[in-house]
C-alpha cells in the first residue's frame, strides 16, 4: 500500500498528526476510499503486536533510533548491480530520502565502474 505509507508520512510529517490515534488512520483509510474497521481490527490483533515488536527489535539492531529512518543496502548481486558486498546505510530524518537515494546511485555506480549522474 504505497499510497497508505506516503498518505501516513505525509499526516505526520508535513500536517504534524498523531499516526498513533486510530481516528487519524481512518480519516486517511476512508479518504482512501477503504473501510478503516477491518484495517483497525487486524491492527490491534496480538499477531500484528507480535510482528511490530519483531519489527522493532529489528530496528534497534540496526541502530535505528527515530522515524522515518531510511536503511540503503546492496547486497545482492544483479545485472544492475554486479557486486555482492552487503554495503549498507542509515539515514535519518524525514529530509533524508533524497541523501538515502543519491547514496545508492552512487554506490551502485562505483560498483559497476561508472560515475553517478
Amino acid at each position: 500500500m504505497p499510497e497508505f505509507a506516503v498518505r501516513v508520512f505525509e499526516a505526520n510529517f508535513a500536517e504534524d498528526r498523531d499516526i498513533a490515534d486510530p481516528d487519524v488512520i481512518a480519516t486517511i483509510l476512508t479518504a482512501m476510499g477503504l473501510d478503516p474497521h477491518p484495517v483497525l481490527e487486524k491492527a490491534a490483533t496480538p499477531e500484528i503486536k507480535l510482528e511490530l515488536k519483531r519489527h522493532t527489535e529489528e530496528a534497534l539492531a540496526l541502530g535505528i533510533f527515530g522515524a522515518p529512518t531510511f536503511v540503503v543496502r546492496r547486497g545482492e548481486a544483479s545485472a544492475t548491480h554486479p557486486v555482492a558486498d552487503d554495503v549498507e546505510e542509515l539515514f535519518w530524518g524525514d529530509d533524508r530520502l533524497e541523501d538515502a537515494i543519491d547514496w545508492v546511485v552512487a554506490v551502485n555506480a562505483a560498483a559497476a565502474g561508472t560515475t553517478a549522474s
